[in-house]
């Protein structure tokens, strides 16, 4: 598979993990310490890339940040296509002591309207050689719904599979021309099931994961508790390879099977974006992926019925 991930403002995720419980008016020292090229963008482009596919990125990268963020996506394979930016990348801080997890996420890259358009005509040029288009995670100050929906609007237009997961503001502009649209319960709230026509996946924390098709069916992924460590980049592997296995297999069950299981064993792991292979396994066979109905069904409802 041949895509280009949108990275709108990528960034350094840190995993410190502590050997106590957080208390306040005290200094701590991590036992470990973890550092990805990460946000949703490099994310998704790096599991990809580990998948096996061809992936190409283009977004803002700054100058000490940005540069190391650049050096781990190409040593990983992904092909990047770097927007300098004056402000530097963000750093997001995952805090894990005594079984809980504590997230830190940076303020927004701010970008200028230079480098807003500048980007945009480096996509506008190379667009049209993907067949997959995804845009990932979140976009730097700067950057418009308007401006966001043109790039999704273009994608579609090359003839692009377009693949969304954003906030919902930058969602709801990007329905229109969504191949894919990937959510977790809490944004799913304000989104109407039935009025989007393209394929929707939906991750449901403890409670599995849900899949409507384009075609009309929908499917619930049933998963076994799993004791969770780190949920950050959970999602973003299940994206991953929910797109893996459809492209492979053609088969939307299968899909919501495996990328359900990888999800969930990778909750288990202190790093973001590592599976637990075994557990990765167990839960492959373990999962039930069943049809459900959908009718009378409206947005109201969906968290409580679902997830």
């Amino acid at each position: 598979m041949k895509v280009l991930v949108v990275g709108l403002s990528p960034a350094l995720d840190q995993v410190l993990v502590l050997g106590e419980s957080v208390e306040e008016e005290k200094i701590f020292r991590p036992d470990r310490r973890y550092r990805s090229a990460g946000s949703k963008s490099l994310n998704v482009a790096r599991f990809l890339a580990r998948l096996g596919h061809e992936v190409h990125l283009i977004g803002f990268f700054g100058d000490y940040i940005g540069q190391w963020l650049l050096s781990q996506c190409r040593a990983e394979g992904v092909s990047v296509l770097p927007i300098h930016c004056d402000d530097d990348n963000r750093i997001n801080v995952t805090i894990i002591g005594a079984g809980k997890e504590y997230v830190i996420s940076d303020r927004w890259q701010e970008v200028t309207d230079h480098e807003l358009h500048v980007l945009q005509e480096h996509y506008g040029h190379i667009v049209n050689d993907f067949p997959f288009v995804i845009f990932a995670g979140s976009v730097a100050k700067g950057v418009g719904l308007d401006d966001y929906e043109n790039m999704v609007r273009t994608a579609k237009e090359a003839g692009a599979k377009v693949i969304v997961d954003a906030k919902p503001s930058f969602l709801q502009v990007s329905l229109p021309y969504a191949w894919l649209i990937k959510v977790n319960q809490f944004e799913a709230r304000g989104l109407n099931v039935q009025q989007f026509r393209g394929n929707l996946g939906i991750t449901c924390e403890k409670s599995g994961a849900f899949f409507k098709s384009e075609n009309g069916f929908a499917l619930k992924a049933e998963v076994p508790q799993v004791p969770c460590v780190n949920s950050v980049g959970a999602g973003d592997i299940f994206l991953a390879y929910l797109l893996h296995v459809y492209w492979a297999e053609k088969d939307w069950k299968k899909a919501l099977l495996v990328s359900s299981a990888a999800a969930s064993s990778s909750v288990s792991t202190e790093a973001i974006g590592e599976t637990n292979v075994s557990l990765f396994e167990e839960l492959k066979r373990s999962i039930s992926v069943k049809e459900v109905g959908l009718d009378g069904f409206s947005e109201g409802p969906f968290y409580g019925r679902f997830c």
